[in-house]
């Protein structure tokens, strides 16, 4: 179960969620978003699991997992009617989980911090 949240905050509403960790963003149907009131701020083109490439609509949303009570925010693709919500690997990252595929479980996992690159300030 995933809770996905306007960016405001103020509307919630608990989704089945499958965990893709071939997923960048995370994704809702539209009639979930409409309830949201999930405005897209911008469009993405995505690459789907059969090949085919899509534009999308992109919106700010936070998520979290009832389970564990933390809130992530994280960018929301807003999908057809009646689609899976997918939980990607922005918000798993947000969260500090990753994915044991073996065991079809999410596991906690060290995060990378790069201190010093040597790359130009932006």
């Amino acid at each position: 179960r995933l809770r996905v949240y306007n960016a405001a905050a103020s509307r919630s509403e608990e989704v089945d969620a499958v965990v893709d960790s071939g997923a960048t963003f995370c994704q809702v149907p539209r009639d979930v978003a409409d309830r949201l009131e999930l405005r897209p701020f911008a469009t993405r083109r995505l690459r789907l699991a059969d090949g085919r490439v899509v534009e999308l609509g992109l919106a700010n949303a936070m998520v979290e997992l009832p389970e564990q009570g933390e809130v992530a925010a994280t960018s929301m693709i807003i999908t057809d009617v009646g689609a899976t919500a997918i939980l990607g690997t922005m918000a798993l990252d947000s969260f500090g989980l990753g994915v044991d595929t073996a065991e079809q479980r999410l596991i906690p996992k060290v995060l990378d911090l790069l201190t010093q690159t040597n790359w130009p300030t932006i």
